[in-house]
């Protein structure tokens, strides 16, 4: 074998595995979405209520990502969150503010992680 032989295979590794720890990464942000997704969806029976369950998405990072547009719509919906839990910290905070959040502004939210939901099994 060759130096460039060796150069070449070796490359090749790389990219195995790094599209390998691609779709892990993808794979535990689909994850996270499906999970966020269903909290919202399900339970108590005020959408607000069931949004501090949305917190399966905090730990998603832009390389779970596979492309720039569901990066920036789980950026949007954190960013909408943050909004509403100044402290971001405390669970019983973000609760209580989110108590305070109008219905209609809860249901867009809600929508949002739907659609983002939607487009990551799309995507996968």
């Amino acid at each position: 074998m060759t130096l460039n032989d060796e150069l070449q295979t070796r490359k090749q590794v790389e990219e195995i595995q790094k599209s390998s720890r691609t779709d892990l990464t993808f794979a535990y942000a689909h994850h996270q979405v499906a999970d966020a997704k269903d909290a919202v969806t399900f339970g108590a029976s005020r959408v607000q209520d069931r949004l501090t369950k949305w917190a399966a998405l905090i730990p998603v990072k832009r390389e779970d990502m596979p492309n720039d547009k569901l990066w920036a719509d789980l950026v949007a919906i954190k960013n909408r969150m943050v909004f509403y839990n100044p402290a971001g910290t405390k669970p019983n905070k973000m609760k209580a503010s989110l108590s305070l959040m109008r219905t209609d502004h809860a249901g867009a939210l809600k929508e949002m992680i739907c659609r983002l939901d939607a487009e990551v099994r799309a995507t996968a």
